[in-house]
């Protein structure tokens, strides 16, 4: 089944400034995901010690949900040919919550 290009509507894609808050922020907490392994290398004693979750969790919730809710918002109002209703005040509130929720988990 061959993509339609011609359906796709490109006039609904939100400022450039939503999708890039998220696909910014996402390799900082790959860093710190990074840094978490390096700063406590001796903690790995198992699945559930406090450095291995923080770590797992600054990777999968800080960088893997973050890159996928950035490109989310710039995907669906293009393939569905709908706009968001108000993306930058969206885009702020979910970033904002994502990223102190992901820093107060991993904490």
């Amino acid at each position: 089944m061959a993509l339609n290009l011609a359906m796709l509507s490109t006039q609904q894609t939100p400022p450039l400034s939503v999708p890039a808050r998220f696909l910014l922020t996402a390799p900082l907490f790959m860093g710190a995901a990074a840094l978490t392994l390096a700063i406590w290398p001796d903690q790995f004693g198992g699945r559930w010690s406090p450095a291995v979750l923080a770590a797992t969790h600054l990777w999968v919730v800080g960088f893997m949900l973050m890159v996928m809710v950035g490109a989310i918002q710039q995907l669906v109002p293009v393939l569905i040919g709908v706009p968001l209703a108000r993306p930058v005040m969206v885009a702020r509130v979910l970033h904002t919550l994502l990223t102190s929720g992901t820093l107060a988990l991993a904490a």
